[in-house]
């Protein structure tokens, strides 16, 4: 799946404390991403703090150039 900038899948992430939302009807499992500020590549997940049952905090990796990175919920695309 190519990455959709969905802002209010991005909030309602970071509102549950998840890092990955399914969809109901097709059962999708819907994660986070963002793009690397150093090189543009993809990064996923590589961990995440939570401040009582919200995101408070989400650390991506890129999987090129191994950059790890802190991201805003505006620059968090859905995959």
């Amino acid at each position: 799946m190519e990455p959709v900038k969905d802002t209010v899948k991005v909030e309602k992430l970071f509102a549950s404390g998840h890092v990955s939302l399914v969809d109901p009807d097709t059962k999708y499992r819907y994660t986070m991403m963002a793009y690397c500020p150093r090189d543009n590549g993809r990064a996923y997940i590589s961990r995440f703090e939570r401040w009582g049952s919200r995101l408070s905090r989400v650390v991506f990796s890129c999987s090129d150039c191994l950059n790890t990175f802190e991201a805003e919920p505006q620059d968090i695309w859905i995959v």
